[in-house]
């Protein structure tokens, strides 16, 4: 008896260790455009990649917020943000993940007034 339960506590452990792990290179970020436009700019090296999983804005009649990405000079904008609401019925999430490989400039673009979050995560390519 005393067997199985070493076992079982093993087995949990082993299975729980790569939720660990696999949350720790996320990283979230909010935006704010207060009386000016905002941004913010995540480079991305050779050898590595950025995921985005979650991308979203608070104000439905400004303009959407952009993920942008420059890659040698070359420059698009590959996310717009889903509206956040407190209605789960009005919000619909980012349930892609959009991944850039490096070199890369991703910039994340807000309006005057906007609020806009980004989850992602950088990693080894």
């Amino acid at each position: 008896m005393k067997n199985n339960i070493t076992a079982m506590i093993a087995a949990a452990t082993m299975f729980a260790a790569p939720i660990t792990v696999l949350a720790g290179p996320y990283r979230s970020a909010i935006v704010r455009g207060g009386n000016e436009e905002a941004h913010l700019m995540i480079d991305v090296p050779k050898g590595k990649a950025i995921a985005i999983t979650n991308f979203a804005d608070t104000l439905p009649d400004i303009s959407k917020s952009i993920v942008g990405v420059n890659i040698n000079g070359e420059i698009a904008v590959i996310l717009q943000a889903v509206l956040a609401s407190q209605n789960s019925t009005e919000g619909q999430p980012n349930n892609r993940e959009v991944i850039v490989v490096g070199p890369a400039t991703v910039s994340v673009n807000t309006s005057v007034g906007q609020i806009a979050f980004i989850s992602y995560r950088i990693f080894a390519n």
